[in-house]
């Protein structure tokens, strides 16, 4: 069963304007599946593949087929490839190439430089609970107040934090452990391996235990370096590790001028799921909570790309939210609670954080199974609305 992507629209778009279109994301979120259906007439190449990337490596030039369109698959494999790339759109304009990789880092590297000014990024994350019940973005809509007629899936909150939304675990019925185990070991043997600097693996393994440990929460980079037994500069190096995987992503605070409270960063990892199996942990307890609030943000921020809309967490000194997004004037403001009935004290909370903020709207998110208006501008909304 092929989900069809919400990238695609753009995808398509950005092709009409530049001859590069660079699609980045962790390993086994979809990028192969989605471009070669959304092209299914283009030539393709995988230096995923032992063969293919022999072959380029003798000779590059002579990999690259004299088609209209072109899709590369984990590119960064090969940076050179990207140097006759350039050579080939800039001196045939009706040429296009779509190309993907999963290490963000080593590609915006090699790619500022090959391709500067040809090529244009688009991320890909793992399913968004609209793209599987097949709905478009709501994102829009919500930042602005509209609240959309939205059906429930069909599925629970708890299958989600079992199965995970990666494409392939998430239709499997059974063997969601095993699918996880897997995807954790390739990681650790085959992608960290090819970054510099990752030697210590076991050093590695402990900095995931400790930084997934962390989600829905501030960063301390000093405690997970004093509690680990390694500098607090490989830790920095580590999170960047990945980050540039794109597992991982930090958000700051938002409207601090203060450096120092600009550098305290709020940390994700790419699917609840990926953290509950990672962890062995039990979401019906104290982690479901944060599992959501994880949920929740990658949830927006799948939208929040596809709008250029920023996302921040706020911590002032009478309350703190999980999530302030801004879109141009327009800001929403959006609590993540694990139980369906938020509390009073909840409640106020929001509502002076919209006030004192000029919020457009503000949401608390929660297991709830309807919408409801708590006061002008502000709602519960049930986790499947985002």
């Amino acid at each position: 069963m092929y989900v069809h992507r919400w990238v695609e629209e753009r995808a398509k778009n950005l092709l009409q304007q530049f001859q590069v279109v660079v699609v980045v994301g962790a390993r086994q979120v979809g990028k192969t599946t989605m471009i070669k259906n959304l092209f299914p007439d283009a030539y393709y190449l995988n230096f995923d593949d032992v063969y293919t990337l022999h072959l380029a490596r003798e000779d590059p030039k002579a990999v690259i087929p004299d088609s209209e369109m072109v899709l590369i698959d984990e590119v960064q494999r090969l940076p050179d490839i990207l140097l006759v790339v350039k050579e080939i759109v800039d001196s045939e304009r009706d040429r296009r190439f779509v190309l993907t990789g999963s290490s963000a880092l080593l590609l915006s590297k090699e790619i500022s430089e090959s391709l500067a000014g040809r090529a244009v990024y688009l991320k890909l994350y793992p399913f968004s609970i609209g793209e599987v019940v097949e709905r478009g973005p709501t994102l829009s809509y919500l930042l602005k107040g509209e609240i959309l007629d939205v059906k429930p899936p069909d599925f629970d909150l708890r299958e989600v934090f079992a199965r995970g939304l990666f494409p392939r675990a998430f239709f499997m019925e059974k063997n969601w452990r095993e699918w996880y185990a897997t995807y954790v070991s390739t990681y650790m043997e085959k992608e960290f391996r090819t970054l510099q600097g990752v030697i210590d693996l076991s050093a590695f393994a402990s900095f995931l235990v400790e930084s997934f440990s962390t989600i829905s929460s501030l960063l301390n980079e000093t405690e997970i370096a004093k509690h680990i037994g390694i500098s607090q500069a490989t830790v920095y190096r580590y999170l960047s590790v990945m980050e540039s995987l794109m597992v991982m992503e930090k958000i700051t605070r938002y409207g601090s001028l203060r450096k120092s409270l600009r550098k305290r960063k709020k940390v994700y990892v790419i699917d609840s799921a990926l953290v509950r199996h990672f962890l062995k942990i039990d979401p019906e307890r104290e982690w479901f909570g944060k599992l959501l609030e994880n949920f929740v943000y990658y949830q927006l921020k799948i939208q929040a790309d596809l709008f250029d809309a920023q996302i921040f967490y706020l911590r002032e000194k009478n309350f703190d939210l999980d999530f302030v997004v801004t879109l141009n004037k327009e800001v929403a403001l959006f609590e993540v609670k694990a139980s369906d009935k938020p509390s009073l004290s909840d409640i106020k909370k929001i509502v002076s954080a919209k006030k004192e903020l000029n919020a457009n709207v503000a949401y608390i998110v929660c297991p709830s199974e309807k919408v409801i208006q708590l006061a002008r501008g502000v709602y519960i909304l049930p986790w499947y609305y985002i």
